[in-house]
């Protein structure tokens, strides 16, 4: 018999690692000589020495009814998590740089907020995560340039920076296998155990709406740098809850408080797993989600007792388990529906069956964490 793989292999698994670049400083050169003439680049050397990560969120089944000011829900010395309803007027106080250097993250929070605008759903909450590390400041000396943010083609202007401003400028700098680059740090467990309390808060049982995700370096003297290199949507029905100002500040000071317990806790490696394996940026394809789904049980079947469920008699096994602890299915139906996606006995994965099973881990970590 296989031996199993131990928690903490499976949780390196999970953990994201950086994409190694392939491409080389000759081929940077040749992508800033073919921009030279439309786009009037120099050559420049500059230092960085931070990383912001900005990226934005649907606040699942809540719906404002009133205007209301943000509210931090998480706060550490690279990570910033608040519920926000006036993106604008966030923005315009946060302390993270990110907002102020970056066209292509206001332009992106502009048309996120004329499109939600236009189609009247009223007051819209989100889930802002504000993410800056600094490091050992870095030369950047080659593959990097000044350059417009909009160029000019056959005398038509062009935009080479999303929200691109004529007469602005930029710096431009390549990744590549052999040039120098930061080392960034990762925050990735910390925002994920964020977006699996917000899930267990609010019960959401479908994947939490990626709005905006945006990242630049920042030099040692304020620059924005744009970094270089060489889905499924469940059609489900939800139920958002009407929120008064007071309600919205109560959920946000619980959420705020279940993060906090729940941080505690990730030094449990099974709970850290299952945080982990609660949050990916979008279904993929129906593959992806059958695996999704035996992860989560997973996660589930070894993490159910430290989140304190206690069976109906000690003997009991999930397969056997006739309790519903969220949702409308029994842990022995998502323990029966799990054999037929590992034995390939299903066609297409059950949408029903994957809400359950968030549903039913969304319950767990509220006993545990919300109380």
């Amino acid at each position: 018999m296989p031996t199993r793989r131990p928690v903490i292999d499976r949780l390196r698994s999970l953990a994201s690692h950086p994409v190694k670049p392939d491409g080389t400083l000759a081929m940077a050169d040749g992508m800033l000589n073919a921009v030279k003439k439309s786009a009037n680049s120099k050559r420049i050397t500059c230092t960085v020495d931070r990383h912001c990560h900005t990226r934005i969120f649907d606040f699942p089944r809540a719906q404002p009814t009133e205007p209301i000011t943000h509210y931090t829900i998480y706060r550490s010395n690279s990570v910033d998590a608040s519920l926000v309803c006036d993106l604008s007027a966030y923005f315009e106080q946060s302390n993270n740089p990110h907002y102020d250097l970056s066209p292509p993250l206001r332009h992106k929070v502009t048309e996120l907020i004329q499109k939600v605008d236009s189609q009247g759903v009223g007051i819209k909450p989100y889930l802002v995560v504000e993410e800056l590390h600094s490091f050992p400041p870095l030369l950047l000396d080659r593959g990097c340039a000044s350059v417009d943010e909009v160029g000019y083609k056959d005398g038509q202007p062009t935009p080479l920076l999303t929200g691109g401003r004529p007469n602005a400028r930029f710096i431009m700098a390549f990744e590549t296998m052999d040039g120098s680059w930061p080392d960034i740090p990762s925050d990735e467990q910390t925002v994920n155990m964020i977006l699996a309390a917000t899930r267990a808060s609010q019960d959401a049982h479908d994947e939490i709406l990626k709005r905006i995700d945006q990242s630049c370096l920042v030099t040692d003297d304020d620059r924005f740098v744009c970094p270089m290199s060489t889905g499924f949507m469940s059609a489900r029905a939800d139920v958002v809850r009407p929120l008064d100002a007071d309600a919205f500040r109560e959920t946000a000071v619980s959420l705020g408080a279940t993060i906090s317990r729940m941080e505690v806790d990730l030094t449990s490696e099974h709970i850290a797993l299952l945080v982990n394996t609660l949050y990916w940026d979008d279904y993929k394809d129906d593959d992806f989600r059958r695996l999704h789904y035996l992860s989560l049980w997973q996660s589930l079947s070894e993490s159910r007792k430290k989140l304190g469920y206690t069976p109906p008699s000690p003997k009991t096994r999930l397969a056997h388990d006739p309790t519903v602890v969220g949702g409308t299915l029994s842990l022995e139906a998502l323990t029966s529906y799990r054999d037929d996606i590992a034995h390939c006995w299903t066609g297409s994965i059950d949408g029903n069956y994957l809400a359950n099973i968030y549903r039913t881990i969304n319950e767990l970590l509220r006993r545990k964490y919300s109380q």
